[in-house]
């Protein structure tokens, strides 16, 4: 459980220092990337991560469903290629 937990920890650091100023944290494992001034990226990083991927939505009233569909789908499908190592850091 504790390497689970420096593994998330090491998650949110390199996304704080990819996003310094887009990052806001609602909770120690929910955070929102402010990717342009209507579009934000929500990630929910489980416990059992990098094992099980991050639950993320699209909030951006500007974009298609469509579109948020597709681009979910590339973010799903990196993660199942990653599955089991670390996204964020490399």
């Amino acid at each position: 459980m504790a390497k689970l937990c420096e593994e998330i920890l090491l998650e949110i650091q390199s996304i704080e220092a990819i996003f310094p100023s887009e990052v806001q944290f609602e909770s120690a494992r929910q955070i929102v990337v402010q990717c342009a001034p209507l579009v934000k990226l929500n990630l929910s990083i489980p416990l059992e991560y990098p094992c099980v991927p991050p639950s993320m939505e699209i909030c951006a009233p500007s974009v298609s469903g469509g579109e948020k569909r597709r681009l979910l789908t590339e973010l799903d499908n990196f993660f199942a290629e990653n599955r089991g190592s670390r996204c964020f850091t490399r």
